[in-house]
């Protein structure tokens, strides 16, 4: 089953990269080159992270574990996983600020800020996982 799951993520992450290419293809079309390369980036680390996340669960069900020590695995899965996460969250919380101050929608910073302090509380806590 967690084989099956590994694929399923690795899959979906293939499928990500591909959106995340014709959403830089379509960048180049638009008006706003920007923002179309800035989601074009989210896209990717999304994809990043749920390839991570993929060979993650491939590596911890794996039957073979002797060859490497399974919690170091993890624990660089989980360090991973979580920077790629923090990084497509400050990216999308810097595309809200952009878009809200170029339609001069600035009592709805809130969000954006929100999102880019959660990330940087994210980030101290993927920092801090303990050696094993």
């Amino acid at each position: 089953m967690a084989v099956l799951f590994s694929i399923m993520f690795l899959m979906f992450s293939v499928s990500l990269m591909v959106l995340a290419v014709i959403y830089l293809i379509d960048a180049f079309g638009e008006a706003d080159i920007i923002t179309g390369l800035i989601k074009s980036i989210n896209v990717a680390f999304i994809s990043l992270a749920t390839f991570e996340l993929g060979t993650g669960v491939l590596k911890e069900y794996n039957p073979r574990r002797d060859e490497e020590d399974i919690f170091l695995v993890v624990r660089r899965m989980v360090m991973r996983f979580g920077s790629v996460t923090s990084i497509a969250l400050v990216l999308e919380g810097l595309v809200m600020v952009i878009k809200y101050s170029q339609t001069n929608m600035a009592g709805n910073l809130n969000y954006p800020v929100e999102i880019l302090v959660a990330a940087a509380i994210g980030q101290l806590y993927v920092e801090k996982i303990p050696e094993i």
